[in-house]
């Protein structure tokens, strides 16, 4: 039956592909933004400040280059913190540099006449007690296959938010689908049971990493995400950016594409095994 299916919906997106006729529309290309995606972790470095610059819609190349730039990362009670850019545009913090819970981390960045600036602190770390694995059988909209469950606490005293990020044998799982989101509203005060959305076989590793965000990063993530899931119809809302936690320090009209994330982030690794 699946396979049937496979047949129909390809031959339909043929018949719909044959119908089409691609319509390059002549847009105006703006004045290139720097984008900034940095993250520092409790684990240790080095951890990437990357920078680049929009390019125009049609491009295929990616991001441009960011050339001539300065960056620094500030301890709150250590002072400067030596970055190394081993790349135009890379730059990695010390090897074993890690951040630590409770303190605040500032990333400037200056380029091209402009100063970029955010801060975050650095907080409690999530529990994890235990993962789960259990096998389920194929039922609609689930894949059969073994699925992990986690158990843990949040930390009390503080509203929560966290960012799940899973690999399966090192390969990240990255699509759009993949910026698994939550808080205490849906977490509460205990995680339990909850399930990671993939099938898992026998003999694959699985890491997961959990992240605890502050609220602004929480909501550039929550941003894109909505980004990425609008699909440009009638009804969807005209899309935008993600509220980005930088500031252009040097004119706050003018604020940055990206991120400065700061966390503190537990891993767990496991082997999935026959039942």
């Amino acid at each position: 039956m699946k396979r049937s299916l496979l047949y129909i919906a390809v031959i339909v997106g043929l018949l719909i592909a044959s119908c089409q006729e691609e319509v390059r529309l002549d847009l105006t290309d703006g004045d290139p933004q720097i984008v900034i995606e940095a993250r520092i972790t409790t684990d240790p470095g080095p951890h990437l400040i990357k920078l680049g610059l929009t390019t125009s819609y049609y491009e295929e190349s990616g991001n441009d280059t960011v050339r001539n730039a300065a960056v620094r990362l500030i301890e709150e009670n250590d002072g400067e913190v030596t970055l190394n850019e081993m790349y135009p545009g890379y730059f990695y913090t010390p090897e074993g540099f890690q951040a630590e819970v409770g303190e605040e981390y500032t990333l400037e960045v200056e380029y091209n006449g402009q100063t970029y600036s955010a801060t975050g602190e650095v907080l409690p770390f999530p529990i994890l007690d235990s993962v789960v694995v259990r096998y389920q059988e194929e039922r609609v909209f689930r894949e059969a296959g073994y699925y992990c469950y986690f158990y843990g606490k949040t930390p009390k005293g503080q509203i929560n938010y966290y960012r799940w990020m899973v690999y399966e044998n090192d390969t990240l799982f990255n699509d759009r689908g993949d910026y698994l989101l939550a808080d205490d509203e849906f977490v509460q005060e205990d995680i339990s049971n909850l399930e990671l959305p993939y099938p898992f076989e026998v003999g694959d590793t699985v890491r997961i990493e959990q992240y605890a965000l502050n609220e602004k990063t929480y909501t550039y993530f929550l941003g894109l995400v909505n980004l990425l899931f609008n699909d440009g119809g009638i009804f969807s809302p005209a899309p935008v950016n993600p509220t980005t936690n930088i500031k252009n320090v040097t004119n706050e009209g003018n604020p940055p594409l990206g991120y400065f994330q700061v966390s503190s982030v537990i891993t767990e690794t496991l082997v999935i095994e026959e039942e």
